[in-house]
This record gives C-alpha cells, structure tokens and sequence, in this order.
C-alpha cells in the first residue's frame, strides 16, 4: 500500500552448503541446516554470490520479499535466480620436506615425494631453482642421463617414468 506503515523483510534462501552470499559489507555462508539469510539492509546493488570451493555447475538463490502491515496481514513475493557457477583456476600447491638416501648409490625420485598437486590439471611439473651442492641432479633423455640445469622444468610423466635421479659425489 502506499502509506509506509508496512515493514519490509527480504530473505536469500536455498544457497548451496558452502556457498557465500556477501555485499562486501555483510557476508553469509551457508551451511548444513542454515541456508537462508535475512538480507533486509544490505547493499543489494553489490550482492555477490560466490560457490562452494571447487564447485562449478548450476546454482540458485531464491529471494523472498515481505512486507508486514501494523495489523499483522502479510503479503509475500518470491523470485529464483538462476546461476551458472564458473570453474577457475586454483593454484597448484606443494608441501616441502626432506629426502634420504644411501651413500654412493643414485637416488631416483617418484612424484610424491614432491609434494605437488593441481586440482585443475593432470599436466604437472616442477622448476629446479637450484642444484645441491654436493652430487648431481640427472634426467634420462631417452638414452642417457644427463645433468639438469637450473631453472629446468621437469614434467611429473618424466619423474613417474623413473627419470630424475640425484647421483650423490663419491663417499658423500
């Protein structure tokens, strides 16, 4: 009606486990059992809807809009919002840590012992940024092994292949 007695109240409901709803100033995320936030106030010109991490797909938020009249009579209206939740690009990570091996005999490395992943990709490597100082970092190139230089990129198909090796210095 259009004398302002009513009360206003707007509700998001229906975000994804996970999801975040924000306007920069107020944030929600959404978890189990709590998926519905009153948003009445925010700043619904800057609302932003960020998925759970590592989600892409289809996603909707449903938006209710109440308005209270001074007798207690209500009237409601409701949209769904479609949203189609981009992929992006997650950095890769790696844990450091330490390797063994015994004096005089080449160690070869596997992939693990890296640390290294990407969510987003199977096309792995690492960058040597530095040689030991003691011993040789070697590659198999298909027909012999050959030192690595720094700053050599190695691909994780080589280091699964058995491919990378350090050749510790004589009585080291």
């Amino acid at each position: 009606d259009g004398d302002g007695s009513e009360s206003f109240a707007l509700v998001a409901s229906g975000l994804a486990v996970g999801a975040t709803l924000s306007d920069g100033v107020n944030s929600f995320t959404a978890g189990a059992g709590s998926t519905s936030v009153a948003i009445t106030g925010w700043n619904l010109a800057a609302l932003q809807y960020r998925g759970a991490p590592d989600y892409n797909g289809a996603a909707s938020v449903t938006f209710t809009g109440t308005t209270t009249e001074p007798n207690g009579s209500t009237a409601s209206s409701t949209l769904t919002l479609p949203l189609d939740i981009l992929p992006v690009n997650d950095a890769p990570t790696a844990a450091g840590g330490a390797i063994t091996g015994t004096e005089d005999i080449a160690r070869v490395f596997a992939w693990a012992e890296f640390g290294a992943a990407d969510i987003d990709s199977t096309t792995l490597s690492i960058v040597i940024g530095t040689l030991p100082a003691d011993g040789t970092l070697q590659v198999y190139n298909g027909s012999a092994w050959v030192a690595v230089s720094a700053g050599q990129t190695i691909a994780k198909a080589t280091i699964d292949a058995g491919s990378l090796r350090f050749v510790p210095d004589t009585n080291e």
